[in-house]
């Protein structure tokens, strides 16, 4: 039998940037202890995908077809069997409480002669839950829910492939409280959202915000990786390189000033980048590492300059730039000095 494709094998990643001008830190808070990582900032990244090519041929194919009446989907048993087996050599530490055969799509018209995909959901008793694709039930993936929801743009235009719909998966927010409440920590959750995925500790992570003010980061090992899960605080996350984006209130107005354009082009200096500057727009800010995306016009340079500022002009080994040709393929869109938007290229400014 053949061993079980990790979903890492699948993902594809792309950098996020928030419009908003403001810096924000985390507030104090008590939680579990966090995994041992570097006093520097993780590099968070977010998939560009759901899962695999074979999820969105499932979505396309479930926007034309009625899977109520479907007569080739398994019972909650042998879906349970299935799922169970393929988490557990996908690594995932998963009591499953309850599971369903979504959709089976025998893809003759794609190429693949009598194999066949198909698309399960899994609730587990941590309160996580999962999508899983089995290809003719030897080859598999999984993605956190929070992690597939995180990319939907239209909720009303959404496929079942994009969402968890189990009862113990249907909200979000009961999700997050009770996987925060298997670390011991009580919150009442109002708020949650998946932010990304380390790189380097392969981590999936959910912020999740309390009716009391509180905050949390939740970490859950990617599907295909060993590791432990957990929660921190913000204040503790943080420290970690992980910042909440929901604590931003206990901020002064001169932390949410934007730095004006003589700071900018001071960078540009520090950092040796030549550019006669005629005008220059903050694009918008990375949502973890939170540095400035700042285009610049510059008569010097045609081709326009993207520069990535850290808001701590200190810590110059994060500063990076590049022409629009470049950041176009990091999906940032210029507009004084237009190009074509590379083939595959995904436009993640807004």
């Amino acid at each position: 039998m053949k061993t079980l494709a990790p979903v890492g094998n699948f993902l594809a990643f792309s950098l996020i940037l928030v419009s908003s001008a403001f810096a924000q830190s985390p507030p104090a808070g008590a939680g579990g202890v966090p995994q041992a990582a570097g006093p520097e900032k993780q590099q968070i990244y977010t998939r560009d995908t759901i899962a695999t090519e074979d999820l969105r041929k499932l979505a396309d194919f479930m926007d034309n077809e009625s899977i109520i009446e479907r007569k080739d989907l398994v019972s909650s048993r042998i879906a349970n069997e299935r799922v169970g087996r393929a988490l557990a050599l996908l690594k995932v530490d998963c009591k499953i409480i309850n599971a369903a055969h979504v959709a089976e799509v025998t893809g003759k018209e794609w190429g693949w002669k009598n194999a066949s995909v198909g698309l399960y959901e899994a609730a587990c008793e941590s309160g996580a839950g999962y999508l899983v694709t089995l290809r003719d039930t030897h080859e598999a993936s999984a993605t956190l829910c929070f992690a597939a929801e995180s990319q939907i743009k239209e909720p009303a235009k959404a496929s079942r492939a994009e969402r968890c719909l189990l009862p113990e998966n249907a909200v979000p927010n009961m999700r997050a409280q009770k996987m925060l409440g298997t670390f011991g920590i009580n919150c009442a959750v109002d708020a949650s959202q998946w932010l990304g995925e380390s790189a380097t500790l392969h981590l999936d992570y959910i912020e999740s915000r309390c009716k009391d003010g509180q905050g949390y980061v939740i970490h859950v090992p990617v599907p295909g990786n060993l590791g432990t899960a957990g929660a921190m605080s913000c204040e503790q996350s943080a420290t970690v390189g992980i910042p909440c984006t929901w604590a931003q209130h206990t901020q002064s107005a001169s932390d949410d000033a934007r730095p004006d354009l003589n700071w900018f082009k001071e960078q540009l200096k520090r950092a040796g980048v030549s550019c006669d500057v005629l005008q220059a727009r903050i694009v918008g800010r990375e949502k973890i590492r939170r540095r400035y995306v700042v285009e610049f016009q510059c008569r010097d340079n045609p081709n326009g300059l993207v520069a990535f500022v850290p808001p701590d002009s200190t810590n110059a080994k994060d500063f990076e730039s590049m022409d629009c040709i470049a950041a176009a393929v990091r999906g940032v869109r210029c507009e004084y000095s237009p190009v074509v938007k590379p083939m595959g290229a995904t436009d993640t400014t807004h």
